[in-house]
């Protein structure tokens, strides 16, 4: 009986955190990424091994560090990328947008070079 009461408890608390407190604020908010901004979509890996993934549909994720986010809503704007997750966010300066030259793509955030990683090699569905 005291596993039936905890069980009702913990399913009213849930039941009011999501409504009450407007949960569906924190979950990514997915706007696929514009025509005029296609050229960034990919995966981009610095020497580093950092990277920063964006999918066409809004969705993408970072590794920086320690930091890492995966499955987060990603906006462009003209001077930055911000990904975010659960109130979690990370927001890169576009010191350099995407530019094709010399047969690679390469971009450079927060003053680090990232080249784009070829289609068939990067392991995702773009």
């Amino acid at each position: 009986m005291k596993y039936i009461s905890l069980l009702i408890l913990l399913f009213l608390l849930s039941f009011t955190l999501t409504s009450c407190c407007k949960f569906s604020n924190f979950l990514p908010k997915k706007t696929p990424v514009e025509s005029d901004k296609s050229d960034y979509i990919g995966k981009w890996k610095s020497e580093d091994n950092d990277y920063i993934v964006i999918q066409k549909d809004g969705t993408g994720g970072f590794k920086s560090g320690n930091k890492e986010i995966d499955g987060g809503s990603v906006k462009i704007t003209e001077k930055h990328i911000t990904i975010s997750l659960f109130g979690f966010e990370k927001k890169f300066k576009i010191t350099s947008p995407p530019e094709f030259k010399n047969g690679k793509w390469k971009m450079v955030l927060d003053d680090t070079e990232f080249f784009k990683v070829p289609d068939s090699e990067n392991g995702i569905e773009i």
